[in-house]
């Protein structure tokens, strides 16, 4: 089947519509195919529309041939049996449980739960699941199963790693299904361990080898690791965990005090956007000014242009000599004879015409010297 005609499939069989070419009306598949495929949770699957499954907290999942065995027999002996549950009564190995934050638990996951017994606010322990074992279902009446788990014991903080370490102990305890809260993520203290490095191996991509190599880390022991602070799933159980044991952050429970803080803070982020702006503003209107003046002529250049105007406008001033100065009068030449041969003299230095009763800048001395070349 190829893409489009599956797609067509999928929208029709999902109740979709379809405009039929020769009624022409929108069309939609009939109560049986749809019951059919809402019915079916392999066609869900198939179309993509598998719904989510909501798992109860507690709730556990055990095989048909799951391994049975009393409650005398198992680890849990050394612990008291509960009213509801007799001694000689069968109980089952349970493949894995869910806890209240919705992880899947096995045997050999780290978990944050609280013991069996205990207070409801009662600091969280750290533990690794060792068994899980669930009554029958005759004699359970719906009660949580029963996990057995290794604690853990805090140890001073890792130098490399800069975060908690724990060692894991031959110590067992007992809590409930529903006490389980979530899966805790640690990480194995291979510096402190001194595990070696065995090789590499191939990184496969798309179930094809890559060019991609990591090294192999054969692990010295099974019992030293450090918490992963800075995981982001479950990172509330976490917190939990390390309330009690190091300087965590205190969460403000007053409402009032919250608000305060909170204010607080806004404004201070205020004004610091405000302080921010202030200085873009200033930096804009710096260079815009730096901008103007650079466009703006230099003082030689503004002298050049005076003196280029001054010498356009002579021509100007000297057709009317009443105004006619010492610097603009124009050099009167007489003609020459009809017939007569011109020679061409050298250069000749001409006198400045003379100065008027009145000149026009009383102030300045004129001295001028025009040299013809011929």
């Amino acid at each position: 089947m190829k893409f489009a005609e599956f797609d067509r499939t999928r929208h029709i069989a999902m109740g979709g519509r379809w405009l039929d070419s020769e009624t022409g009306t929108w069309c939609m598949a009939g109560p049986g195919v749809l019951s059919l495929v809402r019915a079916s949770p392999f066609l869900m699957k198939i179309f993509g529309c598998k719904e989510e499954t909501v798992h109860i907290p507690g709730s556990t999942i055990v095989r048909s041939k799951a391994l049975q065995s009393k409650w005398s027999e198992t680890c849990m002996v050394a612990f008291e049996c509960p009213p509801y549950v007799c001694q000689d009564v069968l109980m089952h190995a349970a493949d894995r449980l869910y806890a209240r934050s919705g992880d899947m638990v096995s045997s050999g996951s780290n978990v944050a739960f609280r013991p069996i017994n205990s207070e409801p606010d009662a600091p969280v322990v750290l533990g690794h699941v060792h068994e899980i074992w669930v009554p029958d279902n005759n004699q359970r009446n719906n009660q949580p199963a029963f996990v057995a788990i290794h604690l853990y014991e805090w140890l001073p903080d890792d130098t490399k790693y800069k975060m908690p370490a724990v060692r894991k102990t031959l110590n067992l305890t007992l809590a409930l299904s529903n006490d389980v809260l979530g899966v805790v993520n640690l990480q194995h203290r291979c510096a402190f361990s001194s595990c070696p490095e065995t090789g590499q191996e191939i990184v496969r991509q798309e179930r094809q080898d890559s060019s991609i190599m990591r090294q192999v880390i054969a692990h010295s022991d099974t019992i030293n690791f450090v918490v992963n602070i800075y995981s982001i799933h479950n990172y509330d159980l976490i917190q939990m965990l390390l309330k009690h044991r190091f300087n965590m952050r205190a969460r403000i429970e007053d409402p009032e005090t919250n608000r305060r803080t909170r204010n607080h803070a806004a404004a201070h982020m205020r004004m610091a956007r405000q302080k921010k702006k202030r200085s873009v503003l200033e930096l804009d209107k710096h260079i815009e000014t730096a901008v103007q003046d650079s466009n703006e002529p230099t003082k030689p250049h503004r002298k050049r242009q005076r003196k280029e105007r001054q010498t356009d406008t002579a021509p100007v001033l000297a057709e009317d000599p009443a105004v006619a100065g010492p610097s603009n009068q124009p050099l009167v030449v007489a003609p020459l004879p009809a017939g007569q041969p011109v020679l061409y003299p050298p250069p000749a230095i001409y006198a400045v015409p003379p100065i008027y009763a009145a000149p026009p800048y009383p102030h300045c001395e004129f001295t001028q010297i025009e040299v013809a070349f011929y």
